[in-house]
């Protein structure tokens, strides 16, 4: 059964409703919200999950691999649970089956959230222990970040060096070595004043 790449609808709530005719007139002519659906079978597993990546950015991505006759409850229950977590499914890829029937959930933190959800087996619970996975690993790497200052992080620039017209030299320091080496400068230059000696600045760091 082949697909005409129209889009098909799901609801942001745990009753997403599948929409638009994108699997010849299986699906409810209901619409909500719109999320592209793509045929990828005959492509490779690489060009599947460069996809899946790139489209991450945006929400979760479902990777279908299956007979598309279950697409659309497949879809409704993965959604579903996934709004009702917090999380929009923004596109759905279908993808050939010859590491088996399934669906693999990309998310914003890259790569796969996990197994592949089975068909066959509970994929409401399966796709709420990833979703739970992925919110734990946003949180980590959230907090990760909050805790570098960024007055400590690292910058690097090239400065000409002397005598020579092409060569340079890479430097590297944080914002808080940049200022207290000025400080230090300025302190330096206003005791000089006050001092009136000519005495060469001393190096701080």
């Amino acid at each position: 059964m082949r697909l005409n790449f129209k889009h098909f609808s799901l609801a942001a709530a745990a009753l997403a409703m599948i929409t638009t005719a994108a699997i010849a007139g299986e699906v409810s002519p209901e619409k909500m919200v719109d999320v592209p659906l793509k045929d990828m079978r005959g492509s490779s597993a690489e060009a599947v999950q460069k996809r899946a990546l790139k489209d991450t950015r945006d929400g979760i991505v479902l990777v279908y691999s299956g007979e598309t006759a279950q697409l659309q409850q497949v879809v409704r229950d993965i959604a579903g649970e996934c709004a009702s977590r917090g999380f929009q499914v923004k596109s759905v890829l279908l993808a050939d089956d010859a590491s088996g029937a399934g669906v693999t959930m990309y998310g914003q933190d890259g790569g796969p959230l996990g197994p592949k959800v089975e068909l066959s087996g509970d994929m409401k619970r399966q796709t709420g222990e990833q979703i739970e996975r992925l919110k734990q690993r946003l949180a980590q790497s959230a907090a990760a970040t909050a805790a570098v200052d960024p007055m400590d992080v690292v910058r690097c620039k090239y400065i000409a060096t002397t005598g020579s017209l092409v060569r340079k030299t890479k430097v590297c320091s944080t914002p808080r070595e940049d200022a207290e080496r000025e400080k230090a400068a300025r302190e330096w230059t206003r005791d000089r004043q006050n001092k009136g000696g000519n005495e060469a600045m001393p190096n701080p760091g």
